[in-house]
């Protein structure tokens, strides 16, 4: 079997497998089946190497200057390995920065020194360093309180908690010339039952937790949870303990 007759193969076992997985009852073991899809994947996306349709974006172009303080990326400077959904495909064991100045993804391709930036509308989820982000485009409900982009998924649940960091490069001028440093902001969301409320300390997250408010404050006294200290275990563990609630 020559190198396209096994691409095609893979590509069209790959496809019945998708179909197979929408026409089956909604009770089916899924899990099975997801796992033969990604194994499929993953030996497809050995097969085609440097061809594979994650490695169609634009080259990335690093910056022209150096920062004083901070980082453009996330968590590091180099390349870190992680999984990506990209284009209706699922890869694995990515090498990628994401570039939280511009909100790109950049991988690059293995054996390569050549990096790219991905199309941000064929992206919908990546993770890196433990944390997955997933990109979203608010719909009319939500469009006033949030903007297209990735968010990290902090906890997901009936109830879920995001987390967006938007950075951007400051510059002032000194008698050294000009310096540049990274300024953020970063902004919490829960979403409820279809609608992303902001939210920005104890009390704002409380107020959406209804009748269960009190027995979720007596937890987070128990467990001697503070917000001050790190906001989005705080957050995330809040509204994971409501969910536990409402069961």
């Amino acid at each position: 079997m020559n190198r396209f007759t096994r691409i095609y193969c893979i590509v069209f076992c790959l496809t019945a497998l998708r179909s197979v997985s929408f026409a089956q009852d909604q009770t089916a073991d899924t899990s099975v089946r997801q796992s033969a899809i990604r194994n499929a994947e993953a030996y497809y996306h050995k097969v085609i190497g440097g061809q594979s349709r994650l490695y169609n974006g634009s080259e990335y172009v690093p910056y022209p200057f150096a920062l004083n303080e901070g980082s453009h990326f996330f968590m590091s400077d180099s390349l870190l390995r992680g999984t990506v959904s990209y284009d209706g495909m699922y890869f694995e064991d990515v090498p990628m920065m994401f570039d939280m100045v511009k909100d790109q993804l950049v991988v690059q391709q293995v054996g390569n020194f050549f990096r790219i930036y991905l199309v941000n509308e064929k992206l919908s989820e990546f993770t890196i360093a433990g944390h997955t982000f997933v990109r979203i485009v608010p719909d009319s409900l939500n469009a006033r309180v949030m903007s297209t982009g990735f968010y990290d998924r902090l906890y997901q649940g009936k109830t879920g908690v995001y987390m967006r960091t938007q950075k951007m490069i400051q510059e002032a001028t000194n008698n050294d010339g000009i310096k540049r440093t990274i300024n953020q902001v970063v902004r919490y969301y829960v979403l409820k039952d279809g609608k992303f409320h902001p939210v920005k300390n104890e009390k704002s997250v409380l107020a959406l937790m209804g009748d269960q408010k009190k027995e979720v404050r007596q937890y987070l006294r128990k467990n001697k949870i503070r917000y001050k200290k790190n906001r989005a275990n705080a957050i995330a563990r809040t509204v994971a303990y409501y969910d536990q609630l409402i069961k």
